[in-house]
């Protein structure tokens, strides 16, 4: 009971707080929704799913990406930046990490993201789009790999043949929030699927020892991948108006909140 009365407590006190930056002048609301441009640094999961093979099971990887947004309107913003993906080939058989071969992705992106709700709002949903080039390994990589599978007790000697080839451009529709902690500081979650325009990845993995001895393991799917992340994001410029007067953060909130309970 005493944990229910402190969550409705810190609800009102958030609906009050809203409810205050609703009361503010036309020249404070002016100045409380005034964002020229944001710098957001993320990084998350990739998930790549087989298209046809053997294996049918999901390549790994990881996103970076460093991008700024520069906002037309209160509800309107372009973006861009770099971006960088690390790839796994074959995932499923590595014991120890995103797969035996790996390789880079990396390059340019650009879009545009729009937010439906009134910037003062602490939860901040979006929907967007971009366009990535990417200039790493763009030629046909063919080659051999000798490792050690996660099939069996202590692990197969295998060998494998595999082929990649980058796509040059990505397309990428995207949903994401951003949950502000401070006035001007807020936390991203984002969730895009990137389609490569002729991107590819194959392998065929044989097995020299254990149980599946003088057996095969085939793997073909394009290079489309689905990206979960998560960073920060800051916007420019700071403190528009007076904090004293409005507080637009979840810590800002929290921080009331606890010292209205000394």
């Amino acid at each position: 009971m005493r944990q229910l009365k402190l969550l409705l407590s810190l609800l009102l006190h958030i609906a009050a707080t809203t409810g205050h930056a609703q009361d503010l002048s036309p020249q404070q609301a002016s100045g409380y929704e005034q964002r020229c441009w944001s710098l957001a640094a993320s990084f998350g999961g990739i998930t790549q799913s087989e298209d046809r093979g053997d294996m049918l099971s999901d390549n790994q990887g990881n996103a970076f990406a460093l991008t700024a947004d520069y906002w037309l309107s209160r509800h309107l913003a372009l973006t861009g930046g770099l971006y960088a993906e690390q790839l796994g080939l074959m995932t499923t058989l590595d014991a120890d990490g995103i797969g035996p071969k790996r390789y880079w992705m990396a390059g340019l992106e650009a879009g545009a993201k729009y937010y439906p709700l009134p910037s003062k709002w602490i939860v901040q949903p979006y929907v967007g789009a971009t366009v990535m080039t990417n200039v790493l390994n763009l030629t046909t990589q063919r080659g051999t790999k000798h490792f050690r599978s996660n099939i069996g007790t202590g692990g197969s000697a295998t060998v494998a043949d595999y082929e990649v080839q980058c796509p040059a451009v990505s397309l990428s529709p995207k949903v994401g929030v951003d949950l502000h902690l401070l006035r001007d500081l807020s936390l991203t979650f984002a969730a895009d699927y990137r389609w490569g325009l002729y991107g590819k990845s194959r392998a065929t993995a044989r097995f020299s020892e254990g149980a599946l001895i003088g057996q095969s393991q085939n793997m073909d799917c394009r290079i489309d991948r689905t990206v979960l992340s998560i960073g920060l994001k800051l916007d420019f410029p700071f403190n528009s108006i007076n904090q004293s007067k409005v507080q637009n953060g979840l810590l800002d909130i929290l921080w009331m909140w606890i010292s209205s309970k000394k």
